[in-house]
């Protein structure tokens, strides 16, 4: 909250309100295509005003944005919400945020501005939650005249999202595409990219489809105007990975904020969805960023810190890390471990030095300890109902745990952890293996372990059966969590996890791991206290 404080008292400064009216509209695009629209326009005022478009989530109406956007009409925004083509009542099929889509939102550009002649076409934002923050992104890359962003739990690489490390995002592929076609006209071309990706056919051209969709393709163009942006995920989003924007966070050289939050997909925006509900401390910043970047509002929300991240396994507990913009240039340190074999033990070491190098191995099946819990319903709760894995009762035929020695005092893990080095050789060309981080507690009450984050790796070419295969660096999820005083840090691999498609699900299936010729790293950013 004590990020808040600054702007949040400038914009109390000047909390006069509108009275604002509402109108319902149909868009004719750039081809034709019609476009369901919903306008909350302040009267009573006077010279011009800022204009703020949101787009719809992808599978929600344009009612979406009420809340927000009406709010916005009262501070003197010209304030519109409208529904992507191929959704509910807008025409056409779903573009899955392609070229007609980014045109689409050129197309209402224009149409505002030539509805009410009191926006000022100097002072535009786009903004949205996942699929409207996405085409929010691609729409300032593409036009000009889009002065700023706001983008909630939105994508860098479309690529990254669905195949992240060329792992098929089976789960959430299936619910995207169901939400689709029930609440909208799904083309031909979304079915035949998906089973692409979920098959390993037509790469290139799959990729290439997918590239297209992606806001990282204008960074350039981002950057060479400074467009600032806005950015706010969750860390236990499993569709659009925290940090893959973590990492764009880092690429945009504009002004910038960052909000990394617990919880799932969409999850700690939404409440702020709710008329009434004024309390959603990302959409006050938000609000405090429009007011800066098209008002010229003093509220210091352009000024550091930048990046909030809102720390894990806390409970009803809200505590927050805040950083003056990413990566961090003081108080953070990176700790390196090598991975030591298990060999006879129950546990492998994850020690500075590599002393143990007996290969392990294990074998795939469907049945592990180590999961990310029930798909979409676990990271839901995971904020308040951590994941847990009993560590001890892992069967090592088929996964492997390494465990640190215990942290003598309290350590506080926040980015992204990576694994680098990892050399495995499998008895087939096409295989997969899942890493998880947890913090374990070897006590009394239990020897259960909490997942942290996980990372997942598909091979489904350029392996040979039998021969090492050397992975790049494997990056997992973005957390934010305390490793307290006498637990531990652990690493787990295995070779199943629900979400993503198996390169290779045969029960005959085995992976062994190398520890000779530089044992795998692993690499954990920490907060110095």
């Amino acid at each position: 909250m004590q990020m808040l404080l600054p702007f949040l008292a400038a914009a109390a400064l000047g909390s006069s309100e509108y009275p604002v009216q509402f109108g319902v509209h149909i868009i004719d695009s750039w081809d034709g295509t019609r476009l369901m629209a919903n306008s909350y326009v302040p009267v009573n005022t006077t010279g011009r005003l800022p204009l703020v478009i949101f787009i719809n989530s992808w599978g929600a109406p344009s009612e979406e944005y009420i809340a927000p956007v009406n709010r916005f009409a009262k501070q003197g925004y010209v304030g519109l919400e409208y529904e992507a083509r191929g959704f509910y009542g807008s025409g056409g099929q779903i573009g899955t945020a392609g070229p007609d889509d980014v045109q689409d939102v050129q197309a209402v550009i224009t149409w505002a501005l030539k509805k009410w002649p009191q926006a000022d076409p100097n002072n535009i934002a786009l903004g949205g939650i996942s699929y409207g923050a996405g085409l929010s992104l691609l729409g300032a890359g593409a036009d000009t005249r889009v002065k700023t962003v706001i983008a909630m739990s939105g994508w860098k690489n479309l690529v990254d999202a669905l195949w992240w490390q060329t792992a098929p995002s089976l789960v959430w592929s299936d619910i995207l595409l169901e939400i689709g076609k029930t609440t909208g006209r799904v083309p031909p071309i979304l079915y035949e990219m998906l089973y692409n990706l979920m098959h390993y056919t037509n790469v290139s051209y799959t990729i290439d489809w997918a590239n297209q969709r992606s806001p990282d393709k204008y960074l350039a163009e981002l950057n060479n105007r400074k467009v600032p942006i806005f950015i706010s995920n969750n860390m236990e989003d499993n569709l659009f990975h925290a940090n893959f924007q973590l990492d764009f966070f880092e690429q945009l050289q504009g002004p910038k904020r960052l909000f990394m939050n617990q919880g799932t997909h969409a999850e700690a925006e939404l409440s702020g969805l709710i008329p009434g509900d004024d309390n959603n401390a990302i959409w006050d910043a938000a609000d405090a960023w429009l007011d800066h970047f098209l008002k010229g509002v003093v509220n210091n929300i352009q000024l550091p810190p930048l990046v909030r991240f809102t720390l894990g396994n806390k409970e009803v507990v809200m505590e927050h890390e805040l950083f003056d913009t990413w990566p961090p240039s003081s108080g953070y340190e990176v700790l390196a471990y090598r991975l030591n074999s298990r060999g006879s033990e129950q546990f492998g070491l994850l020690d500075p030095s590599s002393t143990r190098t007996t290969p392990d191995t294990i074998a795939f099946t469907n049945h592990t300890e180590m999961t990310c819990g029930i798909p979409v319903v676990s990271p839901v709760l995971e904020p308040v109902d951590p994941i847990k894995c009993k560590l001890d009762d892992l069967n090592p035929q088929y996964e492997i745990a390494f465990l640190t020695e215990k942290f003598t005092r309290k350590t506080r893990v926040c980015g992204n952890i990576e694994l680098e080095n990892l050399v495995v050789t499998a008895n087939a060309e096409r295989f997969q293996v899942f890493g998880y981080i947890y913090t374990y507690n070897h006590g009394l009450l239990g020897h259960k372990g909490t997942l942290v984050a996980h990372t997942p790796a598909g091979v489904w070419a350029n392996a040979t059966a039998g021969q090492p295969y050397t992975f790049g660096t494997l990056e997992f999820r973005t957390a934010c969590v305390d490793v307290k005083e006498g637990h531990q840090l652990a690493l787990g691999i295995n070779l199943k996890n629900l979400l993503y498609k198996d390169a290779n699900s045969e029960a005959s299936l085995n992976v062994t791991i190398d520890y000779t010729n530089g044992a795998p790293l692993l690499k954990v950013p920490t907060v110095k206290k």
